[in-house]
């Protein structure tokens, strides 16, 4: 099906910063905190591949997979772009999108030093 690529970059918007990402992992993982920042969530279309780019200062357990399959329910348009924020505010798995299976998803890097500007070149070197 034909994914509205324009809509789950609005989506992908309201991930950015600094949230408690909760509802973007597996039920019954075990961490500290679930508080995480994204510094940046992109989403492109390159052909008939939908690209998904996602940096962060760390992940939860299927939490890059949960925002792929919220990104896809957005397209559907069984969530709004703007519920995105209520959903990460209620922290509850189930009103997210699904948890994306893992075929497509690969890392392309890992920086552990945080350099001022480290994202911002994170994204110019993978888009």
């Amino acid at each position: 099906r034909k994914l509205d690529v324009d809509v789950m970059r609005a989506a992908a918007d309201e991930l950015i910063g600094e949230h408690d990402f909760a509802a973007m992992r597996s039920v019954g993982s075990n961490v500290k905190t679930t508080v995480r920042r994204v510094y940046y969530c992109d989403v492109c279309q390159k052909g008939d591949l939908v690209l998904i780019r996602i940096a962060a200062n760390g992940f939860l357990y299927n939490m890059a997979r949960a925002i792929a399959g919220t990104l896809i329910y957005v397209s559907e348009g069984k969530i709004s772009p703007e519920e995105i924020p209520h959903i990460l505010r209620n922290k509850e798995r189930r009103y997210a999108g699904p948890t994306l299976p893992a075929c497509g998803l690969y890392m392309t890097g890992i920086w552990y030093d945080c350099l001022p500007g480290f994202a911002e070149g994170a994204r110019k070197a993978y888009l």
